[in-house]
């Protein structure tokens, strides 16, 4: 009942992020989708025990990626070390590197 009135006052909040959010992934999901035949693609993939995820998981011909997918507008600028959305840095590259190295399997079966 807070979330819809915040919402109608025009207030953010966690849920609305939340709702968001999650539009963007099954947006990004339906792109996907539509990738050539021999293409892959794994929604809501579970890492670890903390209850991480990796958005989506794409498998074929080109490779394998993991993809953290965010749902913003505005002006996007990009560097090989910075993203920069309206201005502003983000930690979205480091992060998004983070998820991929934990998604690597480690060299020979060892533990990383």
């Amino acid at each position: 009942m807070r979330s819809l009135a915040e919402q109608a006052l025009g207030h953010r909040t966690d849920a609305g992020a939340w709702r968001r959010g999650a539009r963007g992934e099954r947006f990004t999901g339906w792109l996907f989708g539509r990738l050539p035949e021999g293409w892959r693609v794994f929604d809501d993939v579970p890492i670890g025990q903390l209850g991480a995820n990796i958005d989506h998981v794409v498998v074929g011909p080109g490779g394998t990626f993991t993809v953290n997918t965010k749902n913003r507008s505005g002006k996007v600028w990009l560097a090989p070390r910075t993203l920069l959305v309206n201005g502003v840095k983000t930690d979205y590259l480091p992060k998004a590197a983070r998820e991929a190295a934990r998604a690597t399997p480690c060299p020979n079966g060892s533990s990383c």
